[in-house]
């Protein structure tokens, strides 16, 4: 209950913060994909079609997130006529909503597996998490899928080995998670299924299978019959096979420091815990749910990195980075005294 009451309280406090705060600051916080979200959904909601600039269509976009905000500025649109800032400010509020239950769900997560021994691990955790992950770059696809990776993890958690009867759950999470990022829900689909193989029966597997596949060939089908394309337009442009050009945006201190950060941490952190189990031969997470997130983040940022023209854009950065904080954290709380090798 004290956590319920401490979440739902930071939740408004931030919520009023965005509202009061002056249109000028929030754009801090965003980036040039934010404003092609919002204005794309604000047309879609106003029945000026997929079009960012209410005249051609457009499918730039990961679909999940686009109907999301279209559906919620249709029914803010029903109750007042918001001006573009205020959209912005009530935009902030529904991702701090989503931010809310994703640090809720992710301390069940936590609580579950008795990830951390020590609260003052667990608080640092979670106050190195907000900046990095939760609060950076807001507008974009990647708070709704730091809450489908979250709630799949608390439905694996905590499933009964036996009987399995959140699967289906987890099928419907892992297909929405590639409609909230498609290329990261293509690799998460192949990953996770086939880690489900340690679990569930072949019919089961067959079904979960089943039900992204169905999602992969809907959204196909959707995409060539309206926009004339089997994949989005974006994908089409920013993929490419001249690895030399592509790895031109390889971050480094000097040209791109923040990105930089972002992955150094995301290598330390999984280097600290991989470097630690093999030392100590330790099985440090139930069923390595988290282990198997690093390894899709993994994947999923060397692909940006050799096939994109663009390389690895700053929000990309956010799911691998905390599925790296976990590995980080939590292998700072296993690291105490009793680990440590005596001299003799």
């Amino acid at each position: 209950m004290k956590i319920k009451f401490l979440i739902i309280s930071f939740v408004i406090s931030i919520s009023i913060l965005w509202l009061l705060l002056p249109i000028n600051y929030l754009i801090h916080f965003t980036s040039d994909d934010t404003y092609f979200y919002l204005k794309t959904a604000l047309n879609f909601s106003n029945g000026k079609g997929s079009s960012f600039d209410g005249i051609n269509s457009t499918n730039g976009y990961h679909p999940l997130w686009f109907l999301i905000l279209s559906f919620y500025y249709f029914f803010i649109g029903l109750l007042l006529n918001a001006s573009p800032e205020l959209l912005l400010q009530l935009t902030f509020v529904l991702i701090t909503i989503l931010n809310g239950l994703s640090i809720y769900l992710l301390i069940k997560v936590v609580d579950s597996l008795s990830l951390f021994k020590s609260k003052f691990t667990f608080y640092g955790f979670l106050i190195i998490s907000l900046p990095f992950t939760f609060f950076y770059v807001l507008g974009t696809e990647k708070n709704i899928i730091v809450l489908l990776f979250i709630l799949y993890s608390y439905f694996f958690v905590n499933d009964d080995d036996s009987k399995n009867i959140y699967w289906k759950v987890r099928a419907i999470t892992l297909a929405l998670i590639f409609l909230s990022r498609i290329d990261l829900g293509i690799i998460s689909g192949a990953i996770l299924i086939l880690f489900e193989l340690r679990f569930l029966n072949k019919t089961k597997i067959f079904s979960m299978l089943m039900i992204f596949t169905s999602t992969v060939l809907i959204y196909v089908f959707i995409n060539k019959m309206i926009f004339d394309i089997y994949s989005s337009i974006s994908s089409k442009y920013k993929f490419s096979l001249d690895l030399i050009s592509n790895l031109q945006f390889f971050p480094t201190p000097l040209s791109n420091p923040i990105d930089f950060g972002m992955l150094s941490l995301f290598i330390i952190g999984g280097l600290l815990y991989f470097s630690y189990m093999k030392i100590y031969k330790s099985k440090l997470i139930t069923n390595n749910i988290f282990e198997i997130f690093f390894f899709i983040s993994f994947v999923f940022l060397l692909s940006n990195l050799f096939f994109n023209k663009q390389g690895v854009r700053e929000w990309y950065y956010i799911f691998p980075v905390l599925s790296s904080l976990i590995l980080l954290f939590y292998t700072i709380d296993k690291l105490n005294f009793d680990n440590v090798p005596k001299i003799v």
